[in-house]
């Protein structure tokens, strides 16, 4: 007997039994189990399926070993899953021939709940991370709640790959499953599953992959394309008669043919449906919009076949959604994206084309209508500088600002710190970079460089390099201003909270430290100090004085605005 839906009740059951269920479609045949209360909502999952042989036995190190032998014979994963306590540690000699050995074993250790740790609760120890280096990964999702069953598919593939050898070399992984009285609850209805696997993962091993053969004719193909997407990405997109999106690490925003405005666009009313793709070729890293992550969440919920391929063995895959994920060399990236299909026609990339020259052509009208010195004015700018080498981009909104409305970013080599995306370290990592020489630009919220403001204590000492630092001083954290903490927290609680305010003059504060500062307010002044300083010896900053976020999140709204109304005619 099942529940009807996922609740809070019935969530853990429910949780075991969609882990379950997705190994079953793997192609998982047997489990070995031991005896224990922590476990049972896993064990009573894997009991309640016919297609699962259930080897029961009584003493964990033993069982370590039996499923060890186990996955050797058959060449593929088997899961073992103990109690918590001391039961989960008697699997270390198993996990360490695994590890050595390189045999796929799924080890799924039951936990309590974190309220329990720490206070003396019987048969608790800490287990997360619990056989350090020997696991290819240690995952540890939690207590199942129903709010994340959207995920639970993906957990269950992420750990069958990784244990595969989807990052190198097969081994055993720990899959640790934290669970909360009552244990015996019963499974509501499990979250939706695709037509085939979850997730696969391809390393390349000998220069080519082979694409899984669900995806059938293409009619219409979008190419997303982050840092690290192979410079010929354009041509190869050309030929196939693929769409092609490029944000501004891609090193592609200068080149014909590659649409730059997709999060303007696509916050246009029925873009989103009337720019759905069949497949959708996720290149490199991913950007900042979340129009456009939930834009490619929703055209995988309705069938779209989504395919990772990168340089980075790392998942990045923060929506649950990547069908196929192939990781290699620049050389192999376009090998495989050569062996891909073409779309049967070009009518998808050109209602592409067509909206990006009409959100441009918007654009720009209407930024000329505004005078004053705007956030999206100086992105667009700074993109238009041709003699720099490297341009540093901050977290937060800089980078936005950049996504956004920058559709030329001419430098040869943009960077931004987007592994944790913090603020922390801007100006550091532009002063790195002038260090290994060339023409450095940076780009920072005010936020941001008082972060950062150790920094300038050496600056770049004795090397004679080259770096302009843009601080774009709006009075605080613009972003949060486009957050629902906006509306939702009293104004001035948020300001206190969030925007953060600190009266601090910059140009005093660089001048005391010894730097050539501008203070600008408009844009004419702002393309001339660019002109005048970008190429200069030594360190040099622009102090960029724009409207407070309010007027920044009211000039996005005219933005979007006007590029809807250009794109709208196009897309009905």
């Amino acid at each position: 007997m099942k529940a009807s839906v996922v609740s809070e009740d019935n969530s853990q059951a429910t949780f075991c039994a969609t882990l379950v269920d997705e190994w079953v479609r793997a192609g998982l045949r047997h489990v070995v189990c031991c005896p224990g209360s922590r476990s049972t909502p896993m064990v009573l999952a894997v009991a309640n399926r016919d297609e699962l042989e259930l080897h029961m036995r009584l003493d964990e190190r033993s069982a370590g070993f039996v499923a060890l032998g186990l996955a050797r014979a058959l060449g593929e994963v088997v899961p073992i899953i103990v109690t918590s306590g001391t039961a989960a540690t008697e699997l270390h000699a198993a996990v360490a021939e695994a590890d050595l050995s390189g045999i796929p074993l799924l080890v799924v250790t039951a936990d309590r709940p974190p309220e329990l740790i720490g206070i003396g609760a019987p048969q608790t120890i800490v287990q997360r991370d619990l056989f350090g280096s020997m696991v290819r990964a240690s995952l540890d999702p939690g207590v199942p709640f129903a709010g994340a069953a959207g995920t639970w598919r993906s957990l269950a593939c992420r750990a069958l790959d990784a244990a595969r050898g989807a990052n190198g070399t097969p081994g055993p992984v720990q899959l640790n499953l934290a669970f909360r009285d009552p244990l015996d609850g019963l499974p509501g209805e499990l979250p939706p599953a695709r037509t085939g696997a979850w997730r696969t993962a391809a390393p390349s091993l000998d220069g080519s992959f082979a694409v899984g053969g669900r995806i059938g004719t293409w009619e219409s193909v979008l190419v997303i394309a982050g840092a690290g997407a192979p410079q010929h990405l354009p041509e190869i997109a050309a030929t196939h008669s693929w769409a092609l999106l490029g944000d501004p690490r891609s090193g592609l925003r200068s080149l014909p043919a590659v649409v730059t405005l997709a999060d303007p666009i696509l916050r246009t009313d029925g873009a989103e449906q009337a720019l759905r793709p069949d497949v959708v070729l996720l290149i490199g890293e991913p950007w900042a919009s979340k129009v456009l992550a939930t834009a490619i969440a929703r055209w995988s919920s309705e069938g779209a076949e989504i395919l990772h391929l990168s340089n980075r063995q790392q998942l990045q895959d923060p929506n649950h959604i990547v069908n196929q994920q192939f990781v290699g060399s620049s050389a192999t990236l376009r090998a495989t994206l050569h062996a891909l299909p073409s779309s049967s026609t070009s009518t998808y990339r050109d209602i592409w084309t067509h909206c990006e020259a009409a959100a441009a052509s918007a654009l720009d009208t209407a930024l000329e209508r505004g005078g004053t010195l705007s956030e999206p004015g100086i992105a667009k700018v700074l993109g238009t500088v041709a003699e720099i080498d490297t341009l540093t981009i901050s977290s937060s909104m800089p980078i936005r600002e950049f996504e956004w409305f920058a559709k030329e970013v001419l430098a040869e080599n943009v960077v931004a710190n987007r592994g944790v995306n913090g603020i922390d370290g801007v100006v550091s990592s532009a002063i790195g970079a002038a260090l290994a020489g060339g023409t450095g630009l940076c780009v920072v919220g005010d936020l941001a460089f008082l972060h950062d403001l150790s920094a300038l204590v050496d600056g770049l000492g004795t090397v004679s390099g080259s770096l302009v630092v843009v601080v774009i001083d709006n009075g605080g954290g613009g972003i949060f201003s486009f957050l629902p903490q906006a509306t939702s927290v009293e104004p001035v609680i948020f300001d206190r909270l969030f925007t953060t305010t600190r009266a601090v003059d910059q140009k005093l504060l660089l001048q005391g430290l010894g730097y050539d500062t501008t203070v600008v307010t408009t844009h004419e002044a702002f393309a001339q100090a660019i002109e005048a300083t970008v190429g200069s010896s030594g360190l040099s900053f622009i102090v960029a004085k724009v409207g407070p976020p309010a007027t920044n999140v009211a000039l996005h709204e005219v933005l979007n605005g006007a590029i809807a109304a250009a794109v709208r005619p196009i897309l009905s």
